[in-house]
């Protein structure tokens, strides 16, 4: 899989890319929300507009610059099938029920959380 990870925490973005790739996953990481959105068109413009960027996008919910659900909200419009992943730290459940409002493609994962929740989700055990 093609994994786009736009997260401001360097050793949580790190230790899920190392999951990730040990998976035989393929992982970008961005710092920033805007990062994460330049990273995601760019991937777009070079391929057919319709295929899928990445296979699935893990977002942090809270980011400098852009945080991970307005990044979800403007890919929503460019592909509303687009999966994404929005870690957070705060209550999940809130953020669930925004996320429902917006109908997005999304799940949420609760930090801290452990390899196996990372891979259930990002391979679509739990999708």
């Amino acid at each position: 899989m093609d994994i786009l990870i736009a997260e401001d925490e360097r050793d949580i973005a790190i230790m899920c890319q190392i999951i990730l790739e040990r998976r035989g996953h393929r992982v970008i990481i961005t710092g920033d929300g805007e990062e994460c959105l330049k990273a995601y068109i760019l991937s777009r413009d070079k391929g057919d507009k319709n295929s899928k960027a990445y296979d699935v996008l893990i977002l942090d919910y809270r980011m400098p610059k852009m945080d991970g659900l307005q990044v979800a909200r403007l890919i929503a419009q460019m592909n509303p099938l687009q999966r994404v992943i929005i870690i957070t730290a705060y209550n999940a459940e809130v953020i669930e029920n925004v996320v429902k409002l917006d109908q997005l493609t999304t799940n949420i994962l609760q930090k801290p959380f452990s390899t196996t929740q990372l891979l259930e989700l990002v391979e679509g055990k739990r999708y």
